[in-house]
């Protein structure tokens, strides 16, 4: 599930990344497979969550924003059937604890949850908050990994609840 490459510039790594994703029959342009070019502006922010600022009508307004990884990992969940790719690229320069550090403790394989057991107790679930979704699968499964979320806004007692789906 996964794997790094690391080597210097043009020896194939990219290539070799495409050739694995074309045999989980992931089509490198379809909404299952995400390739990101990480450079040394990447923040956690952009990746997994972070604080948005808004205006609506002449006010400021501070909201929790969604990065493209948590987005991507909440697609995966809501097709469990489906095998989902994605490509982290040009890490070298970036913390990958900075910058994943949520999804750390949930790479390793035994610690996916395998939402396909539980998919069919859960009700219409696309339009749910990420965290309602992942809290949900947790109940209904028997064994699920986690990782605790802080908000970023509000000051609330309780705190939130990510998983790692085994299609990703």
């Amino acid at each position: 599930l996964n794997i790094l490459f690391k080597g210097v510039p043009g020896t194939g790594k990219s290539r070799r990344c495409d050739i694995l994703a074309e045999k989980l029959n992931a089509n490198l342009n379809s909404e299952r497979f995400l390739r990101i070019n990480i450079h040394s502006s990447t923040v956690n922010s952009d990746l997994m969550q972070g604080i948005g600022v808004y205006t609506h009508e002449n006010n400021i307004i501070y909201a929790e924003k969604t990065g493209v990884v948590m987005d991507f990992i909440k697609k995966a969940i809501l097709t469990p059937f489906e095998n989902f790719v994605l490509v982290l690229e040009e890490i070298q320069e970036n913390s990958l604890n900075m910058l994943i550090g949520d999804l750390i403790y949930l790479i390793e394989e035994a610690k996916r949850t395998d939402v396909s057991l539980v998919y069919n107790k859960l009700e219409s679930t696309s339009s749910e908050d990420f965290f309602v979704l992942c809290n949900k699968i947790i109940q209904e499964s028997e064994k699920s990994h986690s990782v605790t979320i802080p908000y970023l806004i509000e000051n609330k007692p309780i705190f939130r609840k990510m998983i790692l789906p085994r299609n990703l």
